[in-house]
């Protein structure tokens, strides 16, 4: 029977994984596609992959993001917009947490929002609300919140808004990030063991390695 630490580890093991896993297929139609039993790492031949110069098993920007979050969560021991913002910034500039230190896309959105925060913008106002601010990234970016949160749904979806509103602070984003949250967040508290504990805030026994490998877990 596997322990609630092996089922976090591998909530994020298959974050990352999955994440690195359609690297090289971003951008592309889905009639473009290799036939499903043919999508791996290294797509077949003939294929014409995204980010080409990327090593296979390399995760992206969302799975970097990720990590940013899962971080800031076990070191602060809540959500706080200041310190993810912060991890953010140094994941574009430094390439935190990104696979040998390589950030080799930025959504556009998330770019001009970084760059606020690097001059000084709070978390609360970098962020644009308007109808065509509402990108996928933030929704991207939040299971690590799910699977360490410890408090209630309300309390959930509080800091799954207060995550999504930091880069994207469209309405739609605010809204889809809890609902994404608060699903596979029941989805493994139902498969706790009776009496065994919730997460306790501490690292994951099982650390991503190398091109599956952040540079450090805390900055």
């Amino acid at each position: 029977m596997t322990t609630l630490g092996e089922r976090i580890a591998g909530g994020l093991w298959g974050l990352l994984v999955g994440d690195a896993l359609g690297v090289p297929y971003e951008f592309h139609a889905p009639e473009a596609l290799p036939p499903r039993a043919d999508l791996e790492m290294v797509p077949p031949a003939g294929f014409r992959r995204a980010h080409a110069s990327v090593p296979p098993g390399t995760w992206s920007d969302d799975g970097a993001q990720a990590l940013c979050l899962l971080a800031s969560l076990l070191e602060r021991r809540r959500f706080v917009p200041e310190d993810f913002a912060r991890r953010l910034v140094a994941w574009r500039r430094e390439g935190y947490m990104a696979v040998d230190g390589r950030v080799f896309d930025v959504g556009i959105q998330t770019d001009a929002v970084l760059a606020k925060l690097a001059a000084g913008v709070p978390p609360s106002e970098a962020a644009p609300r308007d109808e065509r601010s509402n990108g996928n990234g933030s929704l991207m970016r939040v299971l690590p919140l799910a699977l360490w949160h410890r408090g209630g749904d309300a309390e959930l979806v509080r800091d799954a808004h207060a995550q999504s509103r930091v880069t994207h602070a469209h309405v739609r984003s605010e809204v889809l990030s809890p609902f994404t949250a608060s699903g596979r967040g029941r989805s493994w508290k139902a498969s706790r063991t009776p009496g065994e504990p919730r997460c306790s805030g501490s690292r994951p026994s099982t650390a991503p390695g190398r091109t599956l490998t952040p540079r450090s877990w805390s900055r």
